[in-house]
C-alpha cells in the first residue's frame, strides 16, 4: 500500500502500466484520460473529488483543458492527484474477507463520483498515509479495505456467490457431532472454506443466527434431552456438572446461567417440568 501526489503541468502526462490497482483522488481540476492496454475504456473524464480506478497494465495518457473565464487569462494546464496504490495481495484479501469479487474492480479504467461516505473514507486514508500509519499498518489495511468495499459497491460488483449448502450443512453437523470440544470460529471456517470474516456472514444468512449463537442455542437443546435422559434402567439422572460438561460449558455456574438465558428455567426447574 503506497500513497503519492501527483501534480501534473503541462496538456499532456504519460503514466507507465503497473502492476497493482491504482485509486486516484482528483484534488485538482477536471481533466480527460485515455488509455490503453487490457481493460482500456478509451477516454474517461475526471471532475474535482472525482475517483479515477485503473486496473493494472493499463497506461494513461492525461490531457488537460483549462476552464475558460472570459477576461481572465487561462491558466497553465495542471492536474493534482492523490494515488493510492493497492498490491493485488492486498486487494485479494479485501475481496476474500468482504466477499466481492477482484474481477468487478479490475474490468475496467473508469472515474466514479464519490458520495460522502467515499470520499471521506479516501480523505481518511489519506490523512493516516500522510502521518505516517500512526495507529499501525493494520488501521491502514483496514481503512484501504473499506474504501474498496465502497467502490466495489457503488459501481454495482456483484456480490461472491453464496457458498454452497453443503459447506454450512457440513459445519452444522460438525458443530452437533463435537458439542463437549471447544468449537473455534478458525476451525468452522476452515470447514467451510472461506475467510472467518466472510464464513460470519454466509453461516448468518443460511441459519439466521451468528456461530456463536448458533453452538449456544445447539449446547442448550442438547442439554434440554440430557436434563431428561436416563442412561440405563436404575442407573439414575445424570448430575446438573455432567449435563454441563457433556454440552461444553466450563461449568455448572455458567451452563445454568446459559440455559435460564434461553430457557427462561433453571436447570433443576427444566427437569422437575419435563421429567
Amino acid at each position: 500500500m503506497r500513497l503519492s501526489i501527483l501534480n501534473i503541468v503541462g496538456a499532456e502526462y504519460a503514466v507507465a502500466p503497473m502492476d497493482s490497482l491504482r485509486i486516484c483522488l482528483n484534488i485538482g481540476p477536471a481533466f480527460s484520460t485515455e488509455t490503453d492496454g487490457a481493460g482500456a475504456n478509451g477516454a474517461v473524464l475526471c471532475r474535482r473529488n472525482d475517483l479515477l480506478i485503473t486496473p493494472p497494465n493499463v497506461a494513461l495518457r492525461h490531457r488537460h483543458t483549462p476552464a475558460h473565464v472570459e477576461g481572465v487569462p487561462p491558466a497553465p494546464p495542471s492536474a493534482r492527484l492523490v494515488v493510492f496504490v493497492i498490491s493485488l495481495e492486498l486487494l485479494a484479501a479485501c475481496c476474500a474477507e468482504r466477499g466481492i469479487r477482484s474481477r468487478d474492480l479490475l474490468t475496467a479504467h473508469r472515474a466514479i463520483p464519490p458520495n460522502g461516505a467515499l470520499l471521506s473514507l479516501a480523505q481518511a486514508l489519506l490523512a493516516d498515509l500522510g502521518d505516517g500509519s500512526p495507529d499501525g499498518a493494520g488501521e491502514t489495511e483496514f481503512l484501504a479495505k473499506a474504501l474498496l468495499a465502497r467502490i466495489a459497491r457503488q459501481l454495482g460488483a456483484s456480490p461472491q456467490p453464496a457458498a454452497e449448502p453443503d459447506a454450512v450443512t457440513a459445519v452444522q453437523c460438525h458443530i452437533e457431532a463435537n458439542l463437549a470440544s471447544p468449537l473455534l470460529l478458525a476451525d468452522l471456517a476452515a470447514i467451510a472454506g472461506m475467510s472467518q470474516f466472510h464464513f460470519c456472514r454466509v453461516f448468518r444468512d443460511a441459519t439466521g443466527s451468528s456461530p456463536h449463537q448458533y453452538i449456544l442455542q445447539a449446547r442448550v437443546q442438547q442439554a434440554c434431552r440430557l436434563l431428561c435422559a436416563i442412561d440405563r434402567p436404575g442407573a439414575g439422572e445424570k448430575s446438573i456438572l455432567d449435563v454441563a460438561l457433556a454440552c461444553g460449558f466450563g461449568s455448572s455456574s455458567h451452563f445454568a446461567t446459559q440455559f435460564k438465558r434461553h430457557t427462561g428455567q433453571s436447570p433443576l426447574q427444566w427437569r422437575a417440568c419435563h421429567r
